[in-house]
This record gives C-alpha cells, sequence and structure tokens, in this order.
C-alpha cells in the first residue's frame, strides 16, 4: 500500500495517496515512512494539522525523522497556529 500511495503521489492524486497510505499504517500502525508520506500529502493539500499529527507520529514510530524534532517542529508548529 506504501508504493501504491506513493505512485499516487506522484501522480498528483493525493487523496488517493492519503487512502493507501491510511491503508498501509491500518496493517502495520508502526509504519513510521507511511506516516511520514501522509503527513507530505496532508501538506500539500494545505491540511498543516493533520500533516504535523502524520510527521509527530512518524518520530514517535521511528528515529529516522530526526529532522522533524526539536526546533523545526516548534517552528512548523507556530507557522499553523
Amino acid at each position: 500500500f506504501k508504493e501504491r500511495g506513493d505512485q499516487h503521489g506522484q501522480a498528483g492524486e493525493q487523496e488517493e495517496a492519503i487512502a493507501q497510505y491510511g491503508e498501509a499504517l491500518r496493517l502495520d500502525p508502526a509504519f513510521a515512512e507511511a506516516a511520514f508520506a501522509r503527513g507530505n500529502c496532508y501538506y500539500q493539500q494545505g491540511e498543516f494539522q493533520k500533516a504535523l499529527a502524520d510527521y509527530d507520529s512518524a518520530t514517535r514510530m521511528n528515529s529516522v525523522f530526526p529532522a522533524l524534532k526539536g526546533p523545526v517542529t516548534t517552528t512548523f508548529t507556530d507557522c499553523i497556529r
């Protein structure tokens, strides 16, 4: 489902990509890459709160996203308020 989400995202089909990433997360709730990718789709749609929630989930699931911790997340949060 992650790969399908990637394909839809690259085609500009954000809603379908979000659905595919959601299915990947339903099957594996600890799939950090799917949460991060879905966050990117939400961000592209201007759904900043949902994007931030997925980015936050991704960092909690796996530490491969250190750039989203600390000052960057704080700045992003401040921007969407």
